[in-house]
């Protein structure tokens, strides 16, 4: 972490790709756990591009332009898949909702 004497430990447990209409641009997250058996508890969001079909170069990260940007489509997507996957689950969505003004 860029803070001093502190440190960011995860785990990753596991990369749930996400889908865009973009050929060159795959954004993804990191399902981590803070503890070494620990079931997943943060996610990570990062992204590759490819551009080297066309003379470029890979680069994968969450910079310089920041974390990937997603669409309506994407965040559903991506939402359904935790449900899918475990992460969330339905009833903390309800719950999540039922908050919101």
């Amino acid at each position: 972490m860029q803070e001093k004497g502190e440190e960011y430990s995860r785990y990753i447990l596991g990369v749930v790709r996400i889908s865009t209409w973009e050929p060159t641009y795959s954004p993804y997250i990191f399902l981590n756990a803070s503890e070494e058996n620990g079931e997943a508890d943060h996610i990570h969001f990062n992204y590759y591009k490819d551009t080297r079909s066309t003379g470029g170069s890979l680069k994968q990260g969450h910079g310089p332009g920041g974390a990937p940007v997603l669409g309506k489509k994407e965040m559903l997507d991506l939402i359904a898949t935790l449900i899918k996957s475990g992460f969330l689950n339905k009833t903390e969505l309800r719950e999540c909702l039922d908050r919101t003004p």
